[in-house]
């Protein structure tokens, strides 16, 4: 390797460790580091190079991409409600949760609206029951929520499932 070589390489290193390189630079940059003469002082260089170089996706990684999205767009017309449809899940969550929430307070409030009976007072066993019932009033809203939760759950799972189904086969080389 001549001087002008050693001196175009050290210009490409200092540019390439500041991050001002073009992609055609950068490819003279391997070849230069390729080379069978290069001096010992560069092979560090070399090394990182070659160890980088495994980390660049291959040639035709975004024409993979490309066709890939066009074959999902020609299997399924992209319509507005479609976008919305991967929020349903979430919306489950939230209006399960309001629900019961709601169900709860109403529930609360019919309670103490209600006027109490001519007794004053209620024996250990009348406290007992009626905290019963309320709990099992709540357990139900509670279950209700919890089986609409369930269904969002799986159905997030579901989406998840087929979208790195869809997205895995690109990866591959």
């Amino acid at each position: 390797m001549d001087t002008t070589q050693i001196y175009k390489l050290r210009q490409l290193l200092e540019r390439f460790y500041a991050a001002d390189t073009a992609p055609d630079e950068e490819k003279s940059l391997r070849e230069l580091l390729s080379d069978p003469d290069l001096p010992e002082e560069f092979l560090p260089d070399r090394n990182m190079m070659e160890a980088m170089s495994m980390l660049l996706p291959s040639e035709n990684l975004e024409e993979r991409i490309s066709m890939r999205i066009d074959s999902f767009a020609q299997d399924e017309p992209v319509k507005s409600k479609e976008s919305v449809k991967f929020r349903w899940p979430i919306l489950l969550r939230w209006s399960a949760a309001v629900a019961a929430a709601v169900v709860f307070a109403v529930i609360s409030i019919i309670r103490i609206s209600t006027p109490i009976p001519a007794q004053a007072e209620m024996s250990p066993e009348e406290v007992y029951e009626q905290t019963a019932m309320a709990f099992m009033i709540f357990a139900e809203a509670l279950d209700k929520g919890r089986a609409a939760i369930e269904i969002a759950d799986s159905t997030t799972i579901n989406a998840s499932v087929k979208a790195m189904d869809a997205i895995f086969p690109i990866q591959q080389p």
